[in-house]
């Protein structure tokens, strides 16, 4: 016979055992229980917590190690009182958690995934992205635990890592250079942008006049962009992968003449 012990604010179900309903305004403590090893030490550790003032409601998870506990009681008499009945704990931080959740087609299925994740021990707050196929959970409930409940709920799980929970994956266009000839003035600039832009796939195009290159993003074949700039009069070729990143600038020297005889404006033009 199993001896429960509870309070108005608890409610039993014989299929899921204790059904915690705490109220709002009681603060939630998760602890790491060590030294559980079957249910009479669940049993024990439920009653030493409830003989803690302050304790409301408790609840032991024994394949977790951790005991769930309800109420204004203060952490340290409560894990002295469990080290006084031989049961070693400390308190569990709270942290957050990412699970890549399998199979959720609808908006039914994110509602049946928070559930399952509510009922977790320790789980405060789960909130699922069906876009991303994502569970964000907080609180201090064993992951596994998480991923076994929505397996057996039909929702296979893996814990996203850390560096990678909050990441998207944005895959860059393929980027060519191109090398050039015959654009001697803007309106080449011009024509060459707006040639490339024809050819399908071109998703941009970026003409340096100076250093006659174009910088062509998107899937087009080079064949098909060296084509069309050669039927423009453009003739065309792909910068050699070393050689795409650099730009040969020739210095200019420089000298400065007197010149005799300027009386206006006029005279500025002409010299």
């Amino acid at each position: 016979q199993h001896s429960w012990q509870h309070t108005s604010k608890c409610t039993l179900s014989r299929t899921l055992g204790p059904r915690l309903v705490p109220d709002n305004d009681m603060s939630m403590t998760l602890l790491h229980v060590e030294g559980m090893t079957c249910k009479k030490c669940v049993g024990r550790v439920e009653k030493a917590l409830m003989a803690v003032p302050g304790v409301r409601v408790a609840a032991v998870d024994l394949e977790a190690g951790t005991a769930e506990v309800h109420g204004e009681a203060s952490v340290a008499a409560m894990v002295a009182a469990l080290e006084e009945g031989g049961y070693p704990a400390k308190e569990r931080e709270t942290g957050f958690v990412t699970l890549q959740v399998d199979d959720m087609t609808c908006r039914k299925c994110i509602g049946r995934v928070e559930k399952i994740l509510m009922a977790v021990t320790g789980v405060s707050a789960a909130r699922v992205d069906l876009d991303a196929g994502t569970a964000h959970v907080e609180g201090v409930g064993d992951t596994g635990t998480m991923i076994a409940a929505l397996a057996e709920g039909g929702y296979p799980a893996r814990e996203m890592q850390p560096e990678s929970a909050n990441l998207i994956e944005i895959d860059s266009p393929p980027v060519r250079t191109l090398k050039v000839e015959g654009m001697t003035c803007k309106k080449c600039v011009g024509r060459v942008e707006k040639a490339l832009m024809t050819v399908p796939g071109v998703s941009a195009a970026r003409v340096n006049l100076d250093a006659g290159t174009a910088e062509v993003e998107g899937t087009a074949s080079l064949q098909a962009m060296v084509a069309t700039l050669e039927e423009g009069g453009y003739p065309a070729g792909e910068f050699a992968p070393h050689n795409a990143n650099l730009i040969e600038i020739d210095v200019p020297s420089v000298r400065t003449l007197q010149v005799e005889g300027m009386t206006c404006k006029k005279c500025v033009g002409r010299v």
